[in-house]
């Protein structure tokens, strides 16, 4: 199947276009939206519109694929090393990670806030555009950016066949 980007033509493997992201705050969100939904229609008033929306707390996280590996960048400001877990299978990448709170004072008149320095974790799973090894698998965590690479399985790679050009 071809698929046209922005960088131009390429194929789409195993279906996807892009790593998949799986979060349960958005399932909940959307629950949330379509119950408002169901009980304003029914009864004129939306019941669950009193109830905080869960904002997700995932890193920005870019994922790139050379011939042979995947390389994966999640910003973690505020993370240790030590705080964050990887861990991959031959098709997924899953990053876990929790922080303290960079800024706490009670006194303090907040007069914007995002949430950047409060306290926090996440756990966030992505499935692979190709098969990795595993095994292979290296990480470094260099002034708040984790870099993950995830070298791909031999037979994952491509593989360049000559072909014979004959004449009739």
């Amino acid at each position: 199947m071809l698929r046209r980007g922005s960088t131009g033509t390429s194929l789409a493997r195993r279906g996807e276009a892009a790593p998949a992201v799986w979060n349960p705050w958005d399932l909940m969100n959307d629950m949330q939206r379509r119950m408002d939904e169901i009980f304003g229609r029914s009864f004129g008033f939306a019941p669950a519109m009193r109830w905080p929306v869960v904002e997700r707390l995932d890193p920005a996280v870019d994922v790139f694929e050379t011939d042979d590996k995947v390389i994966a960048f999640a910003a973690l400001p505020g993370y240790a090393p030590d705080n964050i877990r990887v861990e991959a299978t031959t098709d997924t990448l899953s990053i876990q990670g929790e922080r303290n709170a960079l800024f706490e004072d009670e006194k303090a008149t907040v007069h914007r806030s995002c949430g950047l320095t409060g306290s926090g974790q996440f756990s966030v799973s992505y499935t692979l555009p190709v098969e990795i090894d595993a095994e292979k698998v290296k990480a470094s965590f260099t002034n708040g950016i984790l870099r993950i690479e995830l070298p791909k399985a031999e037979h994952a790679k491509p593989k360049g066949v000559k072909v014979e050009i004959g004449t009739k």
